[in-house]
């Protein structure tokens, strides 16, 4: 790319290569101009294109990539290392699975998959547990995996800290690794320990990797975790032809196991390394960056910068408060209205953000009521609806018997007669002589008890599967995926029930496209010279994100919560929901407000020309009223201070505190309850309705779900109470502020 399209600042990062380098990359600074540019700007420099490689977090965003290297430097983007750091993982597994104990045709198994096993496994130690408890332990499972803890050391861990419920998981985790191990399978999580895993054990891998590897670009380094950290520090280790891209300041992954130390202490690590930063910005005007710098300065953990524009300055933010979050809807969609009928914007460029998933009802029923078409991002993806999950069930166990999981979830799809009493039967039989399932249904002759239904329904899966597997290396997999559809009923199920349930029509529909996406694989695979493999496209499919699947669509509005938000851009951003307790969260300790900070910025930043933000002064939880105060993030950003009059002078109720915002505003926990006739002066503690609240009560939120009381400390409305929620969700409330039902 010609110096002349990059400003000074971007030309510096392209042009250094002596050392690590930093980039701090604010929103919208042409991140991936400039890393692109850098990559070709490599092998203009006589750099061996397939001995750079370079990671970024989406299989979206590295196609992308992949596709403007070769518009600079043609014939050279295929041979790049552009990967996810999954698909990077997988690359290197694949060369050496029986390095990690793995043989070659080895499986990924996907949330949905987790969650299974971690059920199967409770129900095996004799509980009966519900979707959140399962959640919860798949997300303790994650982040130990993340921080490099594997189910020994965990074990330990639990065992030395004499606490239960560690214990607990620990053996959790144990069962759940070693069904894993059984089935010949990885998660997630797997695919980057076992990266490491060939970067530390063998010695020859390692210095292989570590000399073939000329330079190492990392992109979104603020939203890598420790073992993607250690990864990459093994290996830039030899040629310390390091550069790292990124913004502390949208760093928003830490639920997920982000670590924001990573790229806050990048020159710690790298004494040597060169920090260049990008500030000017092409997105947005300059009334909206300014605004969004003045919120994110009272964040501490970070790196300075002060985004600027050379657009105008640009309309002004408009900020609203509605008396309810109803009224809030109906606010966006008049507004979404007026901007098409007035000014003749496309609903494409418009998008409402919000912090939970639960707020896009009210959003969605005044869409309905005006006809605004609309699309709810986070909704039920295509992989993730029930006949594509059940097909692929098949081609997974088709590829690899000992997969239980997916025998489990399609042995009766459809349905073979075969109940729950004689299915244990088999999997009794599996456990007791270390067999798969399929094999145990194999042997169905030695397996005793079983009704003769039953036992028909297990001779006719067996006999579909075997002559599946014959023809597999005969055919196509798009072939093999139609066979699968036909040989196991699946389609005809769905065609013979078309009257009793409409929708299976629209799910023919969706098989359908399955075969056309498996198609779309094998002419991928055709020009690099690749032989398409059925299990070459579920490891493939298994590296898909919500991220990935993201689409423009035609004609639509919109709506997502800010994590969604991430990496996209609209010209018209609605930021709805800016109350206490719900954007910021109630009950943030320090870190984790500045990550709530640090996603409002994230939301600001993604409007290109014109910002909303949206308060409720009251909203509905669990049937309850409860009143809510303007977000500090308003007051933060000078916006509230500067245009509350302005833009809330219609609700004479709220005239004189809006004209009296005052320091005490910006104290955590005071969303109030109000009673049906007016709000309360004086917000009444939980526990004064007479139930009394201890360590191990259970209190419902109307954001967090239920939750266990772990500790109460402080007496009278000094009360605090400290709830853990599902998926290891901490908060702290003052008993007397928060919106707690108790259970």
């Amino acid at each position: 790319m010609p110096n002349s399209l990059l400003n000074p600042a971007q030309q510096e990062a392209v042009k250094y290569d002596a050392g690590p380098s930093l980039i701090i990359a604010g929103a919208g600074t042409g991140k991936t101009k400039t890393l692109i540019s850098k990559i070709a700007k490599l092998i203009e420099k006589g750099y061996t294109p397939n001995r750079i490689l370079a990671v970024t977090f989406t299989n979206k965003a590295a196609g992308e990539m992949r596709e403007r290297i070769e518009k600079l430097v043609p014939g050279s983007s295929r041979k790049v290392w552009l990967h996810t750091f999954h698909a990077f993982g997988m690359r290197m597994i694949r060369q050496h699975p029986e390095q990690v104990g793995l043989t070659r045709d080895f499986f990924i198994y996907g949330e949905s998959e987790q969650k299974t096993l971690i059920k199967n496994i409770l129900e095996e130690m004799g509980f009966k547990d519900d979707k959140k408890n399962a959640n919860y332990y798949l997300s303790v499972i994650s982040r130990a995996k993340d921080d490099m803890v594997n189910s020994e050391d965990f074990a330990k861990n639990a065992l030395a800290s004499r606490n239960d419920k560690k214990i607990f998981v620990s053996k959790i985790y144990t069962k759940y690794q070693n069904k894993l191990n059984q089935a010949n399978a990885m998660d997630f999580g797997d695919i980057l320990v076992k990266t490491y895993e060939l970067l530390t054990k063998n010695e020859n891998l390692k210095k292989y990797y570590q000399d073939y590897f000329q330079y190492i670009l990392i992109d979104e380094y603020q939203d890598t975790n420790h073992v993607q950290y250690l990864i990459t520090k093994i290996l830039a280790e030899k040629h310390r032809k390091l550069c790292v891209v990124g913004d502390p300041d949208q760093s928003i992954y830490s639920w997920r196991g982000a670590n924001i130390r990573n790229i806050l202490e990048f020159e710690k690590d790298f004494k040597d390394s060169k920090t260049i930063t990008l500030e000017q910005n092409y997105r947005s005007t300059q009334k909206i960056l300014s605004a969004s710098n003045k919120l994110i300065k009272s964040n501490l953990n970070r790196k300075a910068k002060n985004l600027f524009t050379e657009k105008n300055s640009g309309d002004d933010i408009c900020v609203k408060e509605l008396l309810s979050e109803r009224e809030e809807a109906k606010w966006v969609a008049h507004e979404i209205t007026r901007f098409i009928d007035e000014e003749g914007a496309s609903l494409n460029d418009i998008a409402i953000f919000y912090r939970t998933n639960m707020q896009s009802r009210n959003f969605e029923d005044s869409f309905r009521k005006l006809q605004i078409p609309y699309r709810l991002i986070g909704a039920v993806k295509f992989y993730d609806r029930r006949e594509i999950k059940d097909i692929i069930s098949y081609a997974r166990l088709l590829i690899n018997p000992k997969d239980n999981i997916s025998l489990l979830r399609i042995i009766n799809q459809p349905r073979r007669g075969l109940g729950k009493t004689s299915l244990d039967k088999f999997i009794n039989y599996a456990n007791l002589n270390n067999l798969s399932i399929f094999s145990a249904m194999e042997n169905e002759a030695y397996v005793e008890n079983v009704t003769p239904t039953a036992r028909r329904g297990v001779l006719e899966f067996v006999k579909i599967m075997k002559k599946l597997t014959l023809e597999a290396g005969l055919i196509k997999p798009s072939d093999l995926m139609g066979r699968i559809l036909s040989l196991s009923g699946y389609w005809q199920f769905l065609e013979n029930n078309i009257e009793k349930e409409p929708e299976n029509a629209s799910r023919l529909g969706n098989l359908q496209e399955l075969i056309n996406a498996v198609k779309e694989y094998e002419e991928r695979c055709e020009p690099e010279g690749k032989e398409p493999s059925l299990s070459d496209y579920l490891q493939e499919v298994a590296l898909i994100t919500s991220q990935d699947e993201l689409s423009a669509g035609e004609g639509a509005v919109t709506l997502m919560t800010v994590h969604l938000a991430k990496g996209l851009e609209f010209p018209v951003v609605f930021v709805t929901g800016l109350e206490e307790g719900l954007f910021p969260l109630m009950g943030k300790e320090a870190d984790d407000l500045e990550e709530e900070r640090r996603l409002c910025y994230v939301a600001m930043t993604r409007a290109e020309e014109k910002l909303h933000m949206s308060c409720s002064s009251t909203r509905r939880i669990f049937g309850k009223m409860y009143s809510n105060i303007p977000s500090r993030f308003l007051f933060e950003s000078d916006l509230m201070t500067h245009q509350a009059h302005k833009q809330i002078d219609e609700m004479e109720a709220r005239k004189k505190r809006a004209s009296s915002y005052t320091k005490t505003y910006f104290k955590p926990n005071t969303s109030r309850e109000v009673s049906s006739q007016q709000p309360s002066s004086r917000p009444e503690p939980v526990a004064s309705s007479g139930k009394q609240i201890r360590i191990g009560s259970r209190v419902k939120h109307g954001v967090f779900g239920e939750g266990k009381v772990l500790s109460v400390t402080g007496s009278g409305e000094s009360t605090k109470i400290n709830v853990i929620f599902p998926a290891g969700v901490r908060r702290t409330f003052m008993l007397s502020f928060a919106p707690l039902e108790i259970l």
